[in-house]
This record gives structure tokens, sequence and C-alpha cells, in this order.
């Protein structure tokens, strides 16, 4: 009887011992799993998400008065971009849940409270000569609101909606096209044929290696007003027009 007892003690250990190994085992390829996103998250952090080869402000010649004179095939920094201040700008993509103050500059530090404007870009007009490339650069793939931001930025789709918001207009923007380039890319900072905003990201999740674009070219403007919805696609934006509009 006391064999048998030891016996069956024996076996149920035994069993304790291969289920816990087993548990070990499968738990290794999901702990080094959960690991490896960890560490890509926080390398898409710590990298920041511009185009690179971007040279320093102070090499770059500050231009005012009349856009017409503005180069196309080179950066150059617009007199009201040099007097941005962080918050001076909101940014709103409907799609992606996006409704945040735009930050001065697209170095770690800036891009670790908000979405970044570029040193290049220029600010958005009323004047639609003015060919404004409003460009934004944000995390997708990291840790906290910050670390993804642009996560979504893959979704959008043509009629999305994006906006800028300053003190005394919103400028609406259309879904245009999405691109993927390499950091070096730095045309897509030069001005377009029409005035834009420009959002950048890494790409793919996770990776440095190559730039997510997408191009959303600019409808109109709208002054600020406290019920304004912002419309998550082009069709409701003329649905919340038409039943603006006063009864004749």
């Amino acid at each position: 009887m006391e064999r048998q007892r030891k016996v069956r003690r024996r076996r149920a250990l035994d069993m304790l011992f291969r289920c816990l190994l087993l548990a070990v085992l499968v738990m290794i390829p999901v702990c080094g799993y959960e690991g490896y996103k960890y560490y890509r998250a926080w390398q898409d952090y710590e990298n920041t998400p511009e185009m690179s080869e971007i040279p320093a402000t102070q090499e770059l010649e500050i231009l005012e008065g009349d856009p017409e004179v503005w180069p196309d095939s080179s950066l150059f920094v617009e007199r009201n971009r040099a007097e941005f201040k962080s918050g001076d700008l909101r940014l709103v993509i409907p799609r992606m849940g996006v409704e945040d103050e735009v930050m001065d500059g697209t170095d770690r530090s800036a891009l670790k409270k908000g979405p970044g404007l570029y040193t290049v870009a220029q600010m958005p007009s009323i004047d639609p000569q003015v060919r404004a490339n409003t460009s934004i650069a944000a995390h997708r793939a990291g840790y906290g609101r910050y670390g993804n931001l642009f996560r979504e930025v893959e979704t959008l789709k043509d009629g999305d909606l994006c906006y800028l918001q300053d003190r005394q207009w919103i400028y609406v923007y259309r879904y245009g096209k999405t691109r993927i380039t390499v950091p070096e890319d730095i045309s897509v900072l030069y001005l377009q044929d029409v005035p834009c905003l420009t959002l950048t990201s890494c790409h793919p999740l996770g990776e440095n290696s190559q730039r997510i674009v997408v191009t959303c070219p600019q409808m109109g403007a709208f002054p600020v007003t406290e019920d304004f919805p912002y419309p998550v696609t082009e069709e409701e934006l003329e649905a919340w027009l038409e039943a603006a509009e006063p009864a004749p």
C-alpha cells in the first residue's frame, strides 16, 4: 500500500514537472515576441520619423513677401513659419482620432509632445494662390498617445478630410495620395502644384528604413466657429454646409 502511494506521488510529481516544462517552453517564444515588439516600439519612439537630409535652419534663407518668388525645388524657411510657436496650430484628422496641438519642429523632444511642424513648412493660407506645403511629422509605432499618433495613417482614403486650425481659420484638406519613399527624399517637402497638407511617418511599422507620405490638397477654409463638427468625409461636410445654409 505504501509503495503504491509512493508510485502515485511520483507520477503526480512527474506530471506536474512535465506541465511546468511545457508551460515554460510555450512562454519562451511568447515572451520573446513581446520583448521584440517592445524593442521595435522603443526603437520607433527614439528614432525621429522626419525626412532626413534637411539643412539646419540657420543655413536656409528666410523668405517673406510675395509667395510667387518662393522656389519650387529647394527648401527654405518662410517668415511666418520662423515665428511659429508650439500650439499656434491644431491638427484634426477625424478618421484617425487625431485632435492635437502642433509642436514647433520635428526633433525627438517635440514629437514626444505631439505632431511636429517641419522647420521648412509653410503656414496655411486662405489664399488659394499661395502653394503652402504645410508638412507635419509624427510617430506611428511607439508607446503612449504621441508614440502612436499616426499609426492609422494608412487608413486614410478617398473622401477623408483633415483640418488645420489657427486662431482665426479652419483650413480643410481632402485626402489625395499615399506613397512610400526613402528618408532622403526631401522633395515631398517642396512646394507642390497646389496648397496642401503633408503627413510623414516611419514605414513599415516599427522600422525607420522608409517613410510613408500622405498628401492632402487644400479644399478651402472657414472662420473658426465653436459649432464646427469636423466631419470625417467630404460628403459629411457637404451635408453640414447644406444644413447650415439659411432658409430662403
